[in-house]
């Protein structure tokens, strides 16, 4: 097993570890906000302006951001991020972002998943994270791009972190989707592999002894989910 890092994603190891991100401080940040509405690429111009990666102690939470590009001279490029952040703030605004592009090539391939999970200990008065995912080839002969964002928020009763039993279950979902970000499957096979694993991953977050308050072992619920009912891939 790798070493998980606070704010970064673990390393590759045989067999390939999936990348787990925790964020270990308390974030401050901003109620479940639908971006259906607004053009995608709009979307994530926002997104990616206002979200640098990592927590972010002012602006509202962690964020978790996967882009891939490939082209001539790279021409598979995959990379998945599970992130698990506590938040203990009055403003949600947590942001998680997967975009895949391939560029000027031929047979080209660019995956790009990105699952985040915050575990919110507070009452937040403000409550507006975001959630994309966005796949385009361009000037691209038979390339395929695939991007899927999964985005829930849990409540626990007070800041929580996850346990030793909950890091375990969550990178065991990690390492699970970095294979099948890495699997060289098509998209809608990926799609139902994904899916079946973002309920894995909430699994994961729920089971008791999974995270813990004060010391204590507590259950959470879920509250808010976002996940594209077809993931983006071009």
């Amino acid at each position: 097993m790798a070493r998980v890092w606070p704010d970064r994603p673990v390393g590759a190891a045989t067999p390939r570890p999936g990348r787990l991100v925790t964020q270990m401080s308390q974030t401050f940040g901003r109620t479940h906000h639908s971006w259906a509405a607004a053009p995608l690429f709009v979307v994530l111009a926002l997104l990616l302006s206002a979200a640098p990666a990592g927590a972010d102690p002012v602006g509202g939470g962690a964020n978790n951001i996967v882009q891939v590009s490939s082209g001539a001279d790279d021409p598979v490029a995959a990379r998945s991020a599970v992130q698990v952040a506590p938040f203990n703030g009055p403003f949600v605004n947590s942001t998680n972002i997967a975009k895949a592009t391939a560029t000027s090539c031929t047979g080209c391939r660019s995956v790009a998943v990105a699952f985040q999970a915050i575990v919110v200990g507070s009452d937040p008065s403000i409550f507006t994270p975001g959630n994309a995912a966005a796949a385009v080839n361009s000037a691209c002969t038979g390339c395929t791009s695939f991007a899927y964002a999964f985005q829930v928020l849990v409540q626990s009763p007070g800041p929580a972190s996850l346990t030793p039993d909950g890091r375990a279950a969550v990178q065991s979902v990690a390492d699970q989707v970095d294979q099948v970000t890495h699997s060289g499957a098509g998209p809608a096979e990926m799609c139902s592999q994904l899916g079946i694993l973002q309920a894995a991953f909430v699994d994961a977050l729920s089971t008791p002894g999974s995270i813990a308050s004060a010391g204590q072992p507590v259950q959470v619920r879920p509250i808010a989910a976002s996940a594209p009912d077809c993931p983006s891939f071009g």
